[in-house]
Formats: structure tokens, sequence, C-alpha cells
């Protein structure tokens, strides 16, 4: 018969129950308050061959167990009593155990209590005072949080089969072995794992521990792929795949997993946000000890699992099996969050504008609000009273402390230090973020990322060297030493004299390191007592080894996921934040690695580049990408071979931007392929040219001096830059026309000649041009405007009259033209070979100057007249009037006439009558009598209309009266031929 003496702190006592064999007797015990005579009543008085204590703390353990058989609070074994002498009640509890109960043997399941010096010198001690035989441990069995293999290691005792059924199991987790086990993700999205597997968290559809990596599975008969992120809690794994859903396997009570129930899962379930409806939209998952948050692309954070400390952050302490939405008060909900971290029982967030909130655990302050209080809902983390903490890039949540890691390359932490975990040379617990120190005079710096573990931190450093400070028990510092613990950092070595270089990510389990090189080989240090370093063995390592897929066969060709922006950018547009180094870097105390390697470069199959908009000018590639199912996160594209640019696309075709690339010119395309922070080679480079609508031309003058009436133009100078040989012509527009006018004939000078009709002189106008190629237009050049003189329209004769040496034109100005400032007249003579002006002594401008009066005309002549306008330039009439001037009456009359042509004269009533000729006055008709003297002889005809009363012939050099028959007011026609 055994006796077991259990910590009555335990969370799941009826497991324990349920588990211990049949020939063991349980008691619970309260390790801070039972005395001796108290625990003395509990115990059934039987004969035990054996008794076992567990209890259920790591730190305190060896503490609880003096305060269990000494009655007293000691701090620590030599410096309290190294005699032992004094310890009475330890003595008579045990000699309880031997005299009364008859049991030889004391199996303290604590932690570490066979490594420990202290311990060491206590139980040689009671072995030889007490003779009886006391078997312990070299590792974490016995502690809830922090387990080990369940081997009594100091007598090879092992618990399953003593105390233990077989179904321990099934139900380690509550009695304290923690999950050790680690995962690997691959670049096709696969996910391998390692280590332990009590609870199914490595999703091989086993709970068989495994000492080098298999496979996850989705189910019994295939893989999980797609995925692109994992996070580990203590004994479940989280596997975020690139269409945003996640999946999660192991343990399950609190319903961490987040399907609904408290099954455990030994293959990957959906994280459900309601009954029968999938989670959507992560970008991030964070795994706690038995919690899981989920970020997601609109920034709000949902969580799910257990919520004794509030770390689920929904205001309650409620657990949890679907998701609920954090909220940052009682009435509203987070926001515009980036990165979420999950420690034990802790959350942090950080927020779009680099401030960071905590919620959950804060017994020693960890959640850096300057107290130790309990918070529901999250709270600001902040530098002293009423200063915020800011700038910060990475956060990670541990077991009792929290890191972050700002902007400028210093980090800061926060909560226990019993171990120098917070790294500012003190051992010293903090309630308000410290800096972390280098040594006593100079603080650390140009740090790049941060990771921790159990009760250490780890830092790397932008040259690529690794620096931890900490808890050491294991080894997990990685600086070859056995020192328990330091409170400034050290620099992790290779080997006892180099030190480990070229490290892009370090991850952390509970008590043992993963380093990333740059070359893709991962290196791993501290407990391995589950096979959790990968290398193929259990043995605790002091310096890093290589970590091995199989015996003999390193792990190598991969990054590590050290962030997930690319992936997060893609699908989280609408939050932005420039200082997310490490968006989505696992920051857990629990291992979780990441390898991705480099993918295989893409294969471009065609650019098209037919034609391109002048405004928004893209190319599109199409490209194949194989292994089809590699999980890309982005595509680089290269257009000189030698620079590439992000695209935040992950299929084909490509669509690149094209701004500033001249049609005509050929260019080499180039593109990679980028998963997490490893790109591919470049893909053959495959050439095209495409024609662009040119680039808007640029006026530099309009020139509008003076253009011509008949065919008015204007003359624009412009410059075309860059030059461009696919231009073919221009188009034009005055005042904003649309649409605008394409040149005809085409024109490509530098100097457009463009038509000016209707345009008006002295009004302002705009002009603008476009340059045309055959893939359309360009924009618009800048307006220009000009204004100049355009000649008026030409004025039009409407009438002439002449009489004698007057005449009296008469003419129209349509339309009205308002610039013009006079108007000119010339006449000629000789049949228009020469034209002279009016002047004012023989012309007269009548009639708001539409009518002219001209005297002083030669009678005998026959003249052409010209009128034109002026406002500067001149336009003359288009319809020149030709008239003969007529001698008056009176002329013919009183001079002598030498005919020597045909003579044709109209003459009126009124114009005899001024003539002052005289006749009689018949009823019928006026009597007039002309008189005519002619120097030959000549035949003087009347017209018709005039009736001659006798027969008419005139003699040489005589006159004789003419009587002539004038009816009314009709004209008279003298018709005098020589």
């Amino acid at each position: 018969m055994q006796l077991l003496l259990v910590d009555n702190r335990v969370k799941d006592f009826q497991t324990v129950t349920e588990s211990i064999l049949d020939t063991v007797d349980i008691v619970s015990v309260d390790f801070d308050n039972d005395t001796y005579d108290t625990l003395v009543s509990k115990i059934p008085v039987k004969t035990y061959e054996s008794v076992g204590v567990f209890q259920e703390n790591y730190d305190l353990n060896t503490y609880q167990l003096v305060k269990l058989f000494s009655n007293s609070v000691l701090s620590g074994v030599e410096t309290e009593d190294p005699t032992l002498e004094t310890w009475t009640q330890y003595k008579s509890l045990i000699s309880y155990f031997k005299d009364t109960l008859q049991a030889n043997t004391l199996d303290l399941m604590g932690c570490n209590i066979h490594s420990s010096p202290d311990w060491n010198y206590v139980i040689d001690y009671l072995k030889t005072h007490l003779q009886i035989n006391i078997n312990s441990s070299n590792d974490n069995t016995g502690s809830y949080n922090f387990g080990g293999n369940w081997i009594l290691e100091s007598g090879n005792v092992d618990l399953i089969g003593k105390y233990f059924s077989n179904n321990i199991e099934k139900y380690k987790f509550v009695l304290g072995t923690v999950s050790n086990h680690t995962v690997i993700l691959k670049n096709d999205g696969t996910v391998f794992a390692f280590g332990s597997n009590g609870e199914g968290q490595l999703g091989d559809g086993t709970t068989i521990q495994r000492l080098y990596p298999v496979q996850v599975k989705k189910d019994n008969s295939t893989y999980l792929t797609r995925v692109v992120q994992v996070s580990n809690g203590q004994n479940h794994t989280a596997f975020l795949l690139i269409d945003g859903t996640v999946y999660t396997v192991g343990k399950n009570t609190n319903g961490q997993l987040g399907d609904g129930t408290t099954q455990q899962r030994l293959y990957p379930v959906q994280v459900l946000a309601g009954e029968g409806v999938p989670l959507t939209g992560v970008v991030q998952v964070s795994c706690g000890e038995a919690f899981t948050a989920f970020l997601l692309n609109n920034g709000t954070v949902y969580t799910v699992g257990i919520n004794t400390y509030g770390q689920i952050g929904d205001g309650t302490t409620q657990e949890r099996w679907y998701p609920v939405q954090v909220k940052k008060d009682i009435s509203s909900f987070l926001t515009n969050v980036v990165q979420v971290s999950c420690g034990s029982n802790t959350t942090a967030f950080i927020l779009n504008n680099g401030t960071i909130y905590t919620v959950g655990l804060n017994n020693f302050g960890q959640l850096g609000d300057g107290t130790t209080t309990q918070r529901n809902y999250p709270v600001q983390v902040i530098k002293s009273p009423g200063v915020a903490l800011s700038n910060v890039a990475q956060v990670i949540c541990l077991t009792y402390h929290t890191a972050f890691l700002l902007n400028n390359g210093t980090v800061y932490a926060v909560g226990s230090n019993n171990r120098g975990q917070v790294g500012d040379g003190t051992t010293s617990n903090r309630s308000y973020p410290v800096q972390v120190k280098k040594n006593p005079s100079t603080y650390l710096t140009n740090v790049v990322k941060i990771s921790g573990g159990y009760n250490y931190t780890t830092v790397i450093l932008s040259n690529g060297t690794v620096y931890t400070f900490g808890y050491n028990n294991w080894g997990q510092l990685g600086d070859g030493l056995t020192t328990t613990q330091t409170s400034y950092p050290l620099q992790v070595k290779a080997n006892n004299s180099t030190y480990l270089t070229s490290i892009v990510q370090v991850s952390c389990g509970t008590d043992y390191t993963f380093f990333l090189k740059s070359n893709g080989t991962i290196y791993a240090v501290g407990r391995n007592s589950n096979g959790q370093l990968g290398d193929g063995t259990t043995e605790q390592r002091y310096y890093p080894v290589q970590v091995l897929i199989s015996v003999g066969n390193n792990f190598v060709g991969g990054y590590l996921i050290t962030d997930y922006n690319n992936y997060y950018y893609k699908n989280k547009s609408n939050i932005t934040n420039p200082n997310l180094d490490s968006l989505t870097y696992s920051d857990l105390d629990y291992s979780i690695i990441g390898i991705i390697p480099v993918p295989v470069a893409p294969t471009i199959t065609s650019v098209n580049g037919t034609s391109l908009s002048r405004e928004s000018p893209t190319v599109s590639i199409s490209f194949t990408q194989t292994p089809s199912d590699s999980i890309i996160t982005k595509y680089a594209y290269s257009i000189d071979g030698s620079s590439y640019t992000d695209l935040i696309q992950t299929s084909t075709p490509l669509t690149i931007p094209a701004t500033g690339l001249i049609s005509g010119q050929s260019y080499s395309f180039r593109i990679k392929a980028i998963l997490g922070t490893g790109s591919s080679n470049a893909s053959t480079a495959v050439s095209a040219q495409f024609t662009m609508p040119p680039v808007a031309p640029t006026i530099t003058s309009v020139n509008g001096t003076s253009l011509s009436r008949e065919s008015p133009t204007v003359s624009i100078s412009f410059t075309q830059s860059p030059s461009d040989s696919t231009i073919t012509n221009y188009s034009y527009s005055i005042d904003g026309a649309t649409p605008f006018i394409v040149l005809t004939p085409k024109q490509k000078n530098s100097s457009l000649t463009i038509p000016a009709t209707g345009l008006i002189s002295g009004q302002s106008y705009s002009f603008q041009i476009k340059a045309i190629n055959d893939a359309g237009s360009s924009n618009a050049s800048t307006a220009v405007s000009a204004q100049f003189t355009i000649p008026p329209v030409a004025p039009t004769i409407t009438t002439i009259r002449a009489s004698g040496q007057t005449v009296t034109i008469n003419f129209t100005q349509v339309p009205s033209d308002s610039t013009i400032t006079g108007y000119e007249y010339s006449y000629s003579s000789n049949n228009g070979a020469t034209y002279s002006p009016f002047t004012s002594e023989n012309s007269t401008l009548l009639v708001n100057k539409t009518s002219l009066l001209i005297t002083k005309l030669n009678s005998n002549l026959t003249y052409l007249f010209k009128i034109r306008a002026t406002n500067g330039t001149y336009s003359e009439s288009s319809n020149s009037i030709e008239i003969r001037l007529r001698p008056s009456l009176q002329s013919l009359i009183d001079s002598n006439v030498t005919l020597r042509e045909i003579l044709n004269y109209d003459y009126s009533l009124q114009d005899i009558k001024d003539a002052g000729f005289k006749g009689n006055r018949p009823t019928t008709a006026d009597e007039l009598l002309l008189s005519f003297s002619f120097f030959h002889p000549s035949t003087l005809t009347l017209s018709s209309d005039i009736q001659f009363n006798a027969p008419f012939s005139l003699a040489t050099n005589s006159a004789k009266p003419i009587k002539v028959m004038i009816s009314g007011s009709s004209p008279i026609r003298l018709s005098i031929k020589p």
C-alpha cells in the first residue's frame, strides 16, 4: 500500500484520483496551512510501503516541503539551519511515516531536488539520522506547471505503476508534465513536430513521444497543409492556414481548442466562431497555457479557453469554449490591434499606435500597470504613473514576466525577476517596465527580436549574435555554464571557445532554446528530457546542438518564421503600422519553431505590354509556380534586374505599376516568390515593349501677334519630355472645348500651326494640346492663354450713285466689330492697275461711317472703288464697284464735246430741270429744247422712250436745237454716237 500526499491547489484533483492505483491512498494537503497535527489527523493509520509527496508549484515546492515538515517559513536551506537540528517537526513527521506507518521510503516529487546541492545536503542528513530511503527527481517531476518524465532519478523509481495507473499518460498534464514539444513549419505549408505528446499535441494521431520530427496530420489518411503560422500552448498547438482559418490539436479540458467542446483531439480540428461556423479572417494566433488568442484582419481579437485570471479579456473569469471578442472596457471592444501575445495566464496587445495593453494574472506585476492587481479588462502598460510605454514593436508574454522590444532597439521588461529574467541586474520584481541592461553601467541596444522561456529572456542583436539572461537550471541560456541564473545578458556560445553567430531567430520552450542560423540550420540547447531538442536523444545540452530530421540528417534549408507581416498586410490593409517587425512572431514560454525554405523560382509565361494607360499604367505578368500548392505570401518584381519591389499578390497574373516606362523601349522583367522572410531565386528574364500614351506636352509659347483674315492660324510652340518616337500627331482645344480637334494633316514638330477661324480680335483664349500615338492620347497640356489682333471682316458695298463728278457709296459692316478704328477708301481710274486713296479734300464719311460722299471726280472716266476696315490690320471689301461717271446735262449743253466713244447716260426729269432747260408744256408731255454744239458730224439718237417731234441730224460745227418730248418723270437715256 502507498500513501500519496497531494497539494490541494491541483486544479483537477478528481482527475488525479481517477489515475491513482487501487493500492494508493490519496490525501489532500494544504501545504500553506497544515501543521503536523492537522496532517497526521488526515492520514489513515495504515501500513504503507512508501509515502509520496506531490505539490503544485515549481519554484515554491522546496519551500513548501520545508514548511510541511518544519512548520516554518524558510527562504533557503543552508542559510536557515545547515545542521537541521532544530527541525523537530520535520523529523517528527518523517519519524511518524517510518515508525507509525511503517513506511521505509519517502518519494519527493519536487522539481530538481536530486540535482540541487542544498537538497542533497538535506536528503543525506535525513537518510543518515532517520534511516529512511528518500527518492528524488532530476527534473520537474511533480510540479503542476512544469514536469518531467515521472522517473525519480535518484532511485530509478517509475511513479507510473507505483502510485499511478497507465492512464496517467492521459492525465499527466494534471500532475505537471509540461508539453515539451517543438513544431516546425516547412516551405510547402506542411508541419512537423517532436517531443512530448501525451495530449496528442504533436497532431500525428497518437500520444507517443517523438525524438525526431513527425508530420502533423489532418486526419488518419491526409496531412495538414497550407499552414502559415504555428503556436504552442502547454499541451495544445494551433495552426493558422493561409485562408485565415485556424486548426488546433491536443488538450482541450478548458475548451482551448475553440471547437465548442472540451474533448481532447489527436488530429487538428477547426476553430469555430459558433456552432458550425468557422472562425475566419485570422492573421495571427497565439497560445497561452490553456487558452488561445486570434488576431483578426480588422484589428479585433478573439480568445477562447481557461479564464481563471481574466486572461481572455472579456471582463469575466468564465471559461469559454467558443472564441469571444476581447473588450476594452464594459461597453466597448478592443480595436486597432496589430500583435497579440499570450503567456501562461496573461495576454498582451500592441495597438497600431505603438502603445500596449495587457490583461489577466498580475501577481508579480507582469501586466506592467504599476500594480499586482488581476485585470479582467485590458489595462495600458505604463513606464511610470501617467506615462505610457510607447513605440513598442514586439511583445512577449512569458510565465510571470513580460518583455517589450521598442523601435529604437532597446528592451524593457516587467514582472517576476527572481531569476534575473527582467535583465536589470537585480532580482527584484518590477510592476513598471525597466530597461534591460548589458552590464551595470550600460543598457542593451541594437536588439531586433526578443523571445523567452520560463524565467529567462533572449534577445537577437542586429549583428546576428544572441544574448540570454535569467534562469539557467537546464543550460537553456546556452553559455556553456551551469550557473543557476544571471541578471545581466550572457552571450550564447557555439562551443567552449566560440560564440554563436548569424542568428536570425530565437524561439524558446520552457527551459530549452532554439536558434535559427541564416543558412537555414537550427540549433538547440537546454533541457531535453522529452527529446524536445530534436537531436534524437534525451541528453541535456549546455552548448547548442544541431536539430536532426532523422538519425544523421540535419534539418536544413529554410528560414524560421520570424514574423508574418507579409500575410498580415495582405489580409489587413485597413490597419497600418510601420513598426511591425515581428507582428506574429511566436513569443510564448512554450516552444515554436517555423522553418520556411527558399521557395522555388517562378516561371514567367507572358508579359502583357500591348497597351498601357497613361493615368494608371500597369503591366500584367503571367507565371507558373511549382509546386502549385506552395504557400507564397507575396511576390517581388524587377524591371532593371537589380532592385526588387514587393507586391502583395499571390496568384497569376501579377499586376505591376509601369509609371515612368517609355513607349517603344524594351524592358526586362523578373519576379521572385517570397515566403515569410525567404525569397526564391529570380525567374528567367522576359523582355517586352509596349505602346503607352505619351506624356503630356508642355506649351512654351502661343504666337498670337497677328493673324490673316483669309486663313488665320495660331502657332503653338511646346516641348515633349521625355521625347517619344511613337508620337504620330497632336490635337488641340481652344477654351476647353471638347473633344480635342485632331490636326489634319498630321503634325509632330515642336511647333504646331492650328486654324484660328472665328476668333475675335482682342479677346483672350486658352490653348491646350495633346500628344497622340497608337495607344491613345496623352493628358492635356497645361493651358496657356493668348490674345491677338485679327483683321476685321471686310465691309460690303451695298449701293453706289454717281452724278456728275460726285459719287455716293453706301456699305455695311457685318458682323459689327468694336475693334475697328476706321475705314480707308481708294479708287482706281486705270482699271485696277493702281489705287489712290481719297483724301479729306474730296471725300466725306456720312451716316455712321457707312456712307461716303466723293466729289471732284472726272467725268467720262470709269472708276473702281474699294473700302477697307482697319484695327491695326486691314480688311478690304471683296466687292470692288466699277462705275463710269456721266457729265451733267448742263455740261453737255454748255461745253463742246468731242465724241470719241459711245456715251450712255441716264438723266431724270429732275436732272433736266436742274440744268435749267425750258420748254413748252403740252398736255401730255413736256417739251424741252436741247442745244448741242459739236465739232464734227455726229448723229444724235435718243432712247426709245423719248419721242422726237421731227427727224434730227447734226451738221459739222453747227448747233441745232433738239425738241424732246419727255413724259412724266421717266428717265431719259441719251445716247450719243460718234
